[in-house]
């Protein structure tokens, strides 16, 4: 639902609600969105970024990065590896009571984020680099998410060594 210019996304209980907003294919872009937690469910309701590589989630060479936000202040990033496996391979807190401005970079296997200009963290991939397409915003588990300015950058042929 959009309200005042602002995407609104509303989750009930086990489930998600998410609307796709870029098709993207690369391995090097940027992203920047903001966000705020309206309602939810301390540590179980989130706010996620999501992007994956393919359409077909039962292909064995799908992956789905997720950076999330939950009800509460914990934010992650993970993979969708299969049904029931979603590792984190980063974790920080964030203030969930104000609206925030998420900056995520993905230059091949490394990615970092921001929020509200600050550094959140800087991991490599623990899976390597990948394309990935299909980028959007989504709300889960009785979240209730607000999103405004989702803008996103291909970096692909940006020269970054010194």
């Amino acid at each position: 639902m959009i309200e005042d210019g602002k995407l609104i996304l509303a989750a009930r209980s086990g489930e998600s609600e998410g609307t796709e907003l870029s098709d993207l294919r690369s391995d090097s872009y940027a992203v920047e969105f903001e966000f705020q937690v309206v309602s939810g469910t301390k540590n179980v309701g989130h706010c996620i970024y999501q992007t994956s590589n393919d359409h077909d989630s039962a292909d064995p060479r799908f992956r789905n990065l997720s950076a999330y936000f939950m009800v509460g202040g914990r934010a992650a990033l993970s993979h969708y590896l299969d049904a029931d496996n979603y590792p984190d391979f980063a974790a920080e807190t964030y203030d969930s009571t104000r609206p925030n401005t998420v900056s995520l970079i993905v230059l091949k296997d490394q990615i970092a984020a921001f929020i509200n200009r600050k550094p959140l963290y800087a991991v490599l991939d623990p899976l390597g680099s990948e394309p990935f397409l299909l980028h959007s915003l989504n709300a889960s588990e009785n979240a209730v998410c607000e999103y405004d300015s989702f803008k996103i950058w291909s970096l692909e042929g940006l020269d970054l060594d010194p």
